[in-house]
């Protein structure tokens, strides 16, 4: 089967002669009619309902939305084809079409074979276009991965600490349980030895406990159980932490935009990125309890990591890396500087600019600011850049609430 024989096709128009000329054209080309509405409201719930492969949709319409004000809609939550029909062409309506990116046009009257070749137009330009974002996928998650692999000997050394220290405590666990034994064990003796009313033995058993108790300091065990459990147990939170940040950003992205708390998605960041940076610098957080926002968290937090990362390499020792939030009316924002080299003015135009780095051999693919930049274009925000040589640079995230 064709791919047009597969196609579905939704039509939004109001005019019922119009639309039944659109029907058994269609048919006629072998594209599958999925119905016809005549309202805005409608066609937004019939994209939602059945998935179609494409809209045709007139930008007159009954009801409180026009054909363009629908589209808007039906973008807010499908990346669905659309091709308008119209008989105008003012120049006012097409500037407010063009807002939409849409698929072609379609003016009234038209011939069959107009209808033929800008539907199949369509259909290979949104081809493309799903192919193209299939390879940014796929250079957003390579990127990923050469960003958390440059990390992962100092990730390995952040759970090697942990793991070092739990072990040591276990061992110490091992011998305070084994004299925990050796009491309870006397302490059971005294008990039997109670029950069969020998009182002086018994005397003799108590003297015997206390004398071990000292012996092996008990008390101090007693107190020292409890600190040895609590430092393990922070010991395997550190570790869990850094394994479902890893996790967070190592995974594919799932596309899915939710609300996110933007400062939790800075300390999951941090823990990947510390080891990387507590010998060159400290790090100063002021965070100011901004809204969540709705993002993709994987994808702002590989833009974190890769903002991380280059003010680390920026600063050669003794530096500090200052993370601010804050927010205004529009916009949660997220400052980054530190106290490094800072850029060069003459490149200042290019860090943006895909493979240019300024870094030495091996140290960067020259790809993170740019992927960077494009995340967050896509989550139509900014990011802005002041940079002073030898004193350092801030990069601002701007997301938009």
């Amino acid at each position: 089967m064709s791919q047009k024989q597969k196609a579905r096709i939704l039509i939004v128009e109001d005019d019922e002669s119009m639309a039944l000329c659109l029907g058994g054209n269609l048919e006629q080309l072998g594209y599958e009619v999925l119905g016809t509405v005549t309202t805005g409201e409608d066609a937004v719930l019939q994209v939602k309902e059945c998935l179609p492969d494409l809209v045709l949709m007139d930008i007159v319409l009954s009801g409180k939305m026009d054909g363009i004000e629908t589209t808007q809609q039906i973008h807010l939550f499908s990346e669905v084809p659309v091709v308008y029909i119209t008989g105008r062409t003012d120049i006012a309506q097409w500037q407010r079409a063009k807002i939409t990116e849409p698929f072609g046009y379609i003016l009234k009257p038209f011939e069959l074979r107009e209808l033929d070749v800008v539907i199949a137009a369509a259909f290979y330009k949104y081809r493309k276009e799903q192919d193209f974002k299939e390879l940014q996928r796929q250079l957003l998650q390579s990127e990923k991965l050469a960003a958390i692999g440059q990390l992962t000997a100092g990730v390995a050394h952040e759970i090697n600490n942990p793991v070092g220290y739990i072990s040591n405590n276990m061992e110490l666990l091992r011998q305070y349980v084994s004299k925990y034994t050796s009491v309870f064990r006397i302490v059971e003796y005294l008990k039997r030895t109670t029950e069969q009313g020998d009182i002086q033995k018994a005397k003799l058993i108590v003297h015997e406990i206390a004398r071990f108790e000292k012996e092996i300091d008990f008390n101090y065990i007693i107190n020292d159980t409890d600190k040895l459990l609590e430092h393990t147990q922070r010991g395997i939170d550190k570790i869990q932490k850094i394994v479902v940040g890893l996790r967070t950003f190592a995974h594919r992205d799932n596309e899915i935009m939710e609300p996110t708390d933007i400062e939790g998605v800075l300390e999951s960041v941090m823990t990947i990125v510390y080891n990387e940076i507590k010998y060159k610098a400290r790090i100063k957080k002021e965070f100011n309890k901004i809204p969540l926002i709705k993002c993709n968290p994987q994808e702002i937090g590989q833009v974190f990591i890769n903002l991380l990362i280059n003010a680390s390499q920026a600063i050669s020792t003794n530096g500090q890396i200052t993370i601010r939030t804050y927010s205004d009316n529009n916009h949660v924002k997220v400052a980054i500087s530190d106290t490094g080299s800072g850029i060069a003015p003459e490149d200042m135009k290019k860090i943006f600019t895909p493979f240019f780095t300024t870094k030495e051999k091996g140290k960067g693919t020259g790809l993170g600011l740019s992927i960077s930049y494009d995340i967050i274009k896509r989550h139509n925000g900014d990011i802005l850049v002041e940079s002073e040589l030898n004193k350092g640079t801030t990069f601002t995230v701007l997301l938009p609430f």
